[in-house]
């Protein structure tokens, strides 16, 4: 449910925002952190990377991939706001980084590290918001 939020949430603020903004967001992504750990966890993660590919690029089953992938490390962390901003920060570069690489290696879209390095931190101020706002909600009322 969370998930879908973050969606709906992501292209709301995406037609409102402008593109080279310093406050990019990633909401689908770093909702994740706030998914039960339970036995379909992992499908979940595939199937809303999926879902993000079909709203958000057309790089069918490449953000399914990479949020399963990015789902076996938040598993492996335990919840905390603390823990869940780091967490988001973590997931936010690796993220990153992973796209970078396979854009850079498949030629679809090559920019530099320092193109890389200018971009990384336009991720980080609303989706620290957005993990605080989430994880104090959960906290209050779960």
């Amino acid at each position: 449910m969370i998930s879908l939020i973050s969606i709906i949430l992501e292209i709301g603020y995406l037609n409102i925002i402008r593109p080279d903004s310093y406050l990019l967001p990633l909401f689908t992504l770093v909702s994740l952190i706030f998914l039960k750990k339970d036995n379909h966890y992992f499908i979940k993660c595939f199937l809303i990377g999926i879902l993000y590919d079909l709203v958000f690029t057309n790089l069918f089953i490449i953000n399914g991939i990479l949020y399963l992938f990015i789902g076996f490390i938040i598993k492996r962390i335990n919840n905390s706001i603390i823990k869940n901003i780091i967490t988001g920060i973590l997931i936010i570069i690796l993220y990153q980084l992973l796209l970078f690489i396979l854009f850079n290696i498949s030629k679809y879209q090559i920019y530099s590290i320092n193109e890389f390095i200018y971009i990384l931190p336009k991720y980080f101020i609303i989706n620290i918001i957005y993990i605080l706002i989430i994880s104090i909600f959960k906290h209050k009322y779960y």
